[in-house]
């Protein structure tokens, strides 16, 4: 999925998560828990998502919000170094070659299998490169997987 932060779209489909980390905020005044996540997409640019929750005294109900920030290269770098956050893969530490940013991994597949895939694919919302690299993320050792971007809202 495309999506529009602050007049700059992102990829969130094919975007990397990078750290993730939970903490206590305000949200309009509201004391809030934040399940925050920072990502990075193909093209380097960072972005973060926060999953919301607090309790709205006048709806007497917990609320659930998704807020999507960009993030510049420093903001980036100092999330990872602030707080206690998880850092799942750290972009600052191994600088990658500008030629190396994107892979390419060519696998053959019987007609028939291939064509199950795009099926797949296309019933999920996603181009079959997309499709292909979630089930690769998801063969990953746990603590390796890459969560999606994007969560529906309640």
């Amino acid at each position: 999925m495309k999506r529009l932060i602050d007049g700059v779209t992102y990829n969130t489909e094919t975007a990397v998560l990078i750290a993730k980390s939970d903490y206590e905020g305000d949200w309009n005044n509201e004391s809030c828990h934040i399940d925050g996540a920072l990502y990075q997409t193909r093209g380097g640019a960072f972005f973060i998502v926060e999953y919301i929750s607090y309790w709205d005294r006048d709806l007497e109900d917990e609320v659930h919000k998704t807020r999507f920030k960009k993030c510049s290269d420093k903001d980036a770098r100092e999330w990872i170094n602030t707080g206690v956050v998880e850092v799942i893969l750290n972009p600052f530490e191994d600088k990658i070659d500008e030629d190396e940013t994107v892979g390419t991994v060519y696998v053959r597949l019987p007609a028939a299998l291939k064509r199950k895939i795009e099926s797949a694919a296309e019933a999920g919302g996603l181009s079959a490169n997309s499709w292909a690299m979630r089930c690769f993320e998801k063969c990953l050792p746990d603590e390796e997987r890459q969560a999606a971007p994007v969560r529906a809202e309640p």
